[in-house]
């Protein structure tokens, strides 16, 4: 019997703590339980945006690294879908496992019929475990991550107000996707779990879902449990918004920016405070009271056994921490350090990157892609675009535009772009010549 178990989140649930694991372990130890974690790609992402065919295709692309289905849209689906099948056709395994929060985030139901159209013929059994947490609780979560990505306390406020998940807004939908996965693979193949720490089995996500879903132990597996997005202080979340505030930690593009948050958060953890975080300035329990539908509905659904009503009739009152000057001017000479050091490494990384290509010793322009991408300077991209031009070899130049067109940091200026679709024109021609 061949069994499929999806894995869709949710988000701030200890999704990324359960991939890291499970990629990380050595496969062919999970290969001796019959268990296959797919890493054809680093991530499963693209497994379901492959079942999305309005998805941006050349976005998704740059963002996960297939460079060679860049430039003609349809094939990404394709691609993606022709390298999934063939692995899952070949596999001895006797259990797969996806593991996407992305799942989570269902547009409409037509995506998971296509995700079920994909999968039922490759399987016997198809089983999908999903984690929620209460509004206010994940919200706080929510707001922490944002602020490791750079926004300030102001932004988040603004995003929470905004209900509407096309505007941008933080919401919160249980029905939607648990209704869809439902009528795809069966009620009854379909569990929700709830992802708060003293519900989990063994206090864990990644227990939890190892007993849950695949009726094991996480050690008995050889799996080594990898902990990830830290959670900050209160301290620790106001000097960084502090930072956000001050200082554009967006320079530098969003996996720069990541790892500059996280060396932050571990200088702060080194202060040895550590109060709760609770974002203030808004009343937590009245953003949170029009999910109650949603609320008394999940209680329905599963008999009970998640109802967080009661956790949204009264926030936490938890004050803001006091932080003097000393340490805020502290954080921000930390910041404009890191910054400096990481700006220095992305230059040497890219110019290496770059005499490499061109000594012919790397078969193909990734590394090079990876390095302009984490140098996330438009000018210097543009550059290199208009020198492979000029060395023969326009279809790499196209991928190179391709950073500047369709970026995944920050946008570059209109001026720029500009010269970057002149020069994409002209290596189109010389590609299709």
């Amino acid at each position: 019997m061949k069994t499929c178990i999806l894995h869709i989140g949710g988000p701030k649930t200890g999704s990324t703590a359960l991939q890291d694991t499970f990629r990380e372990a050595a496969p062919e130890l999970l290969r001796s339980h019959g268990i296959l974690y797919p890493t054809i790609y680093k991530q499963h992402t693209p497994f379901w945006f492959a079942h999305m065919p309005q998805f941006q295709t050349n976005t998704i692309a740059s963002r996960r690294d297939l460079v060679h289905v860049r430039r003609d849209g349809g094939s990404f689906h394709e691609a993606v879908l022709r390298d999934y099948a063939r692995l899952l056709d070949e596999t001895p395994a006797s259990t797969v496992v996806f593991s996407a929060e992305a799942m989570m985030r269902v547009r409409d139901s037509e995506q998971v019929t296509r995700l079920a159209a994909f999968l039922r013929p490759r399987f016997d059994a198809i089983r999908v475990v999903g984690y929620v947490r209460p509004p206010i609780e994940w919200v706080s979560s929510m707001a922490q991550q944002l602020i490791k990505a750079g926004r300030t306390f102001d932004e988040i406020r603004s995003l929470m107000r905004q209900r509407d998940r096309g505007a941008g807004g933080i919401r919160i939908d249980y029905r939607m996707w648990v209704e869809a996965y439902s009528d795809a693979f069966g009620p009854e193949n379909v569990l929700i779990r709830d992802g708060r720490r003293g519900q989990l089995v063994g206090g864990d996500v990644v227990e939890d879902f190892v007993s849950v879903g695949l009726d094991a132990r996480a050690d008995a597996l050889g799996l080594e449990n990898r902990n990830a997005n830290e959670s900050l202080s209160g301290e620790g979340a106001h000097l960084l918004e502090h930072v956000n505030r001050h200082r554009s930690v967006r320079l530098g593009g969003p996996a720069r920016r990541k790892r500059r948050a996280n060396r932050l958060i571990g200088h702060m953890r080194r202060t040895g405070r550590g109060t709760r975080f609770v974002l203030d300035g808004i009343d937590l329990a009245a953003w949170a009271r029009p999910f109650g539908e949603q609320l008394a509905w999940l209680s329905d659904r599963t008999d009970g056994r998640i109802d967080f009503r009661p956790t949204i009739t009264d926030a936490p009152d938890v004050p803001a921490p006091r932080i003097d000057d000393v340490d805020r001017d502290m954080v921000l000479a930390l910041n404009d350090a890191l910054a400096e050091g990481e700006r220095l490494r992305a230059q040497a990384n890219e110019r290496q990157a770059w005499q490499a290509f061109l000594r012919g010793a790397q078969d193909d322009p990734l590394p090079l892609l990876r390095a302009l991408a984490q140098l996330d300077d438009g000018r210097v991209t543009l550059d290199r675009a208009r020198r492979l031009m000029d060395r023969g070899h326009p279809e790499c130049a196209l991928q190179v535009l391709d950073l500047i067109l369709n970026p995944t940091g920050d946008p570059v200026g209109a001026a720029l772009q500009r010269k970057a679709r002149r020069l994409r024109q002209e290596a189109e021609a010389a590609a299709d010549a």
